[in-house]
């Protein structure tokens, strides 16, 4: 993936985080965000990883075909700090055709 299209993708993701935390909608990423900093982890470090769970999500979902699921980003997020390692910083596979 372009550099210019990657940095407007993450853009997006930090946008839907920032959301979700203003939010608490869903309120696992605000209880998520609160246990990385009561483990001393940054404001910018704990986000950026919940930046990173949302792509990964959205990396597998367009990898994958498939939609949304609320329990496997539940799960990601509960493995935080570990961070998640899909990334669409190759883009998402093209159809084979």
């Amino acid at each position: 993936m372009r550099l210019t299209k990657r940095i407007r993708w993450r853009v997006g993701f930090a946008r839907v985080v920032l959301l979700q935390l203003r939010s608490a909608n869903p309120p696992e990423v605000v209880a998520t965000y609160r246990r990385l900093r009561a483990n001393q982890l940054s404001i910018w470090h704990a986000f950026g990883l919940l930046i990173a769970v949302y792509e990964a999500e959205v990396e597998s979902m367009l990898s994958e075909g498939r939609v949304y699921d609320h329990e496997r980003y539940l799960r990601r997020l509960s493995a935080l700090p570990t961070r998640p390692w899909e990334t669409l910083a190759h883009g998402p596979p093209r159809p084979v055709r």
